[in-house]
């Protein structure tokens, strides 16, 4: 499922952030998903998490959130 969700992102032009494992613990990987709740331009489909990657809607949100995270 989560596959099939990543590939849907890609298609659709979204941004890919890559998150090294190291920093993919559950309570960060919560905090990441609660910044982008509050930081990204649009509502909360605008952004994915899947595995270790976030995909992202706007360019301008995923630049901010690799230099945040």
């Amino acid at each position: 499922e989560q596959q099939k969700l990543m590939e849907q992102c890609v298609e659709k032009g979204y941004t890919k952030v890559v998150i090294s494992p190291d920093q993919m613990s559950t309570s960060n990987r919560n905090e990441m998903i609660e910044w982008c709740k509050e930081n990204c331009e649009k509502d909360f489909s605008s952004f994915v998490a899947a595995y270790g990657f976030f995909f992202f809607e706007s360019k301008s949100d995923a630049e901010f959130f690799a230099l945040v995270w």
